[in-house]
């Protein structure tokens, strides 16, 4: 039985001749948008200030990618607390692992006080990425 010789193409980005090509030139980003979604969000003062009071806990108790969102909300000015989708939706992941960890530890209505926040900051990253239904009827 004679061995049959399959030819493949080579992959243009992994060849050596396009390797220099930058991502942009090669028809990629190398990042992910959409363009369909706003990319901050616009939070009241009260929620602002007691997700950095929680944010700070969880930054001493050394949770997990806690201090990027900790230093956008306490950096958040007086009158905009214009926030990215991003940070928001990490701020709420962490203030939830946060709940978890100290659930033990905390007094019921300060469980419920963290748990209530970070879901308000998850209800709205959610709000701005669900996409508009239309109005019309169908």
């Amino acid at each position: 039985m004679a061995a049959t010789l399959i030819r493949v193409a080579a992959d243009p980005v992994n060849t050596a001749a396009h390797a220099d090509r930058t991502a942009r030139e090669r028809g990629t980003s190398g990042i992910m948008t959409s363009s369909a979604f706003p990319r901050t969000i616009i939070l009241p003062r009260p929620v602002c200030e007691q997700a950095a009071q929680h944010l700070e806990h969880a930054v001493r108790r050394a949770i997990d990618g806690a201090a990027a969102p900790w230093r956008a909300f306490r950096g958040a000015d007086d009158e905009d607390f214009e926030i990215p989708v991003s940070v928001v939706e990490q701020a709420a992941g962490c203030l939830l692992v946060l709940a978890a960890e100290s659930a033990q530890n905390l007094r019921p209505s300060a469980l419920r006080a963290l748990i209530t926040v970070a879901l308000h900051l998850r209800d709205a990253a959610e709000a701005v990425r669900r996409p508009t239904l239309p109005t019309t009827p169908w």
